[in-house]
């Protein structure tokens, strides 16, 4: 879509992205679609393309205030919470489903035991808990990339497999866990939901030795972990020594601020 508000597209991407990688266990589920209760790995929470779902964006690109107001409104500093942020308004104002609870804290006082991100009501009327996550991953350059462990974030203490890993064994069963279920009933909250995720971003391939060229076309993949959706996002990773050569080159590079990454 031709969109020209910053934040509209950003909304765009986050809904309307390829998938990064899956999570072993959690539910199947399509914007436009009812819920499938499959146990395979998750495709994430997606909007299928629909004259509907275009229209809606279409809309707000030319009426953006109700998303500045509800992005200025909540806590963004960091990519994590922009994205959340913007998970948040969609799920509040788009036709047919609910957004019943953020950033819930478990509990709510004192020492936590995590959060949950997102709980929802879907237009099928089954409550989800939605864990949000966009992250950006290098791949080691000893490394083949099967593994989702060779997949590194920033400054290699993030890894691919170290978030499958919390998500699948921390994230999704905080939901069941007695102090959770406490917490959501005195809330008023729905004490049980479907468990499913969504993990967007891109993956980034070592731009190889020697004098930095630019590469116009995005790399394929030589090999991803099972988890990784082969229709991810990708492009090249260079070190920072080479930062000085690639900008000299052409003007079309653009150093962010972290808070984008």
């Amino acid at each position: 879509m031709n969109l020209t508000h910053a934040h509209v597209r950003h909304l765009y991407w986050s809904i309307n992205s390829q998938t990064l990688a899956y999570v072993s266990g959690s539910a199947d589920l399509r914007l436009s679609s009812p819920l499938n209760q499959s146990t395979q790995p998750s495709t994430d929470v997606i909007a299928a393309p629909s004259e509907e779902f275009n229209a809606w964006f279409a809309t707000l690109d030319q009426q953006p205030d109700a998303l500045e107001a509800f992005i200025a409104a909540h806590e963004h500093r960091l990519l994590g919470s922009y994205f959340e942020v913007l998970w948040q308004f969609f799920l509040s104002h788009y036709p047919n489903w609910s957004l019943l609870g953020s950033r819930v804290q478990i509990p709510p006082n004192g020492p936590t035991l995590g959060e949950l991100d997102l709980l929802a009501k879907a237009p099928s009327g089954e409550t989800l808990h939605i864990e949000l996550a966009v992250k950006f991953y290098l791949r080691h350059p000893q490394r083949s990339g099967e593994n989702a462990s060779d997949w590194l974030g920033p400054q290699t203490r993030d890894r691919l497999d170290l978030k499958l890993d919390k998500l699948a064994e921390k994230q999704f069963p905080l939901l069941h866990h007695p102090v959770t279920q406490t917490t959501l009933e005195q809330a008023g909250l729905p004490t049980s939901a479907q468990a499913t995720s969504v993990i967007k971003g891109y993956l980034f391939e070592p731009a190889g030795e020697g004098a930095p060229q630019e590469k116009e076309n995005p790399p394929e993949l030589n090999a991803i972990p099972p988890a990784v959706n082969g229709k991810v996002h990708t492009g090249y990773w260079y070190h920072h020594q080479h930062t000085d050569t690639l900008l000299s080159q052409h003007d079309q590079w653009a150093i962010i601020d972290k808070w984008q990454w």
